[in-house]
């Protein structure tokens, strides 16, 4: 029997909270990242489908609705996937009120940079998520999930190709999380952060946590 070889890997990425201040905004903030080759995401559709969400209606896996029993059995598919080698997680996290790097907090005649912040938290994570685990494939694509404007997209994209330390990413994409169901995985994933380490643990469990690469950056050192 021949031995498939990926041919391209996929990273979902999507964020709990968001990244500025003031007394509307999240407390914390969690950005978190789903990464499949081209043979895992095969293996991630044929679980997504064991749910039988298809079956009943079509409505987005959105995390501010999810019961628990769903929570849980995403949180079990995820960590099947990531057992068996079919998937690799990983996440950075932040607490706002305590964190003491660059970006967020006015700085001298430097105002707060919202979308800097939320640039190097994505940086940060993709720098530390490939030194566990390194791309299958020459081919890597990233998918966030729908962003505000065109110009966020542009800044997270120059920020990205411009960072020496990443491999060359073939393409930076976002989509509309309603129609690309690994997105979906990740809003409940960074969720389920958020609410075992910000919120209230009763309401998940908290062994997803256990297959999840995760980075406190609340005091970040910068990786090399």
């Amino acid at each position: 029997m021949s031995i498939r070889i990926p041919k391209r890997d996929f990273l979902f990425i999507d964020e709990s909270g968001d990244p500025g201040l003031g007394p509307s905004s999240s407390l914390s903030f969690t950005i978190g990242c789903l990464h499949v080759t081209d043979i895992g995401l095969e293996q991630f559709h044929r679980h997504y489908c064991s749910l039988g969400y298809f079956h009943t209606k079509l409505r987005e896996l959105k995390s501010s609705r999810l019961s628990r029993l769903r929570k849980d059995q995403i949180s079990d598919i995820l960590k099947w996937l990531a057992d068996h080698h079919h998937a690799a997680l990983s996440a950075v996290t932040v607490d706002k009120e305590l964190y003491g790097g660059p970006y967020l907090k006015p700085n001298g005649d430097i105002p707060s940079q919202p979308l800097s912040f939320r640039n190097f938290l994505n940086q940060e994570l993709l720098k530390r998520h490939f030194i566990n685990h390194p791309p299958a494939s020459q081919e890597i694509e990233i998918i966030f999930d729908r962003l505000v404007s065109e110009t966020e997209e542009v800044n997270l994209k120059r920020s990205l190709r411009s960072d020496l330390v990443l491999p060359r990413l073939e393409a930076i994409t976002q989509c509309d999380s309603r129609f690309v169901p690994a997105l979906q995985f990740v809003d409940a994933m960074v969720h389920i952060i958020k609410e075992t380490l910000f919120g209230d643990p009763e309401s998940v469990d908290g062994r997803l946590l256990d297959c999840i690469n995760l980075f406190d950056l609340t005091n970040p050192v910068r990786s090399k």
